[in-house]
């Protein structure tokens, strides 16, 4: 019996995949990018002693 679920192959080269989407990557850059600008600011206006 064979399996029906599978989508027709594409006419890419063997062992590529379609690309993901970008936003999830940015979204975690902008949010590292925040926490490192916050870290600054909190050592910029409260130093250590």
């Amino acid at each position: 019996m064979s399996d029906q679920k599978h989508e027709p192959l594409p006419d890419a080269p063997f062992g590529t995949s379609p690309r993901r989407p970008a936003w999830p990557l940015i979204t975690l850059i902008i949010i590292f990018l925040l926490w490192v600008t916050i870290l600054i600011w909190l050592a910029v206006k409260y130093p250590a002693r």
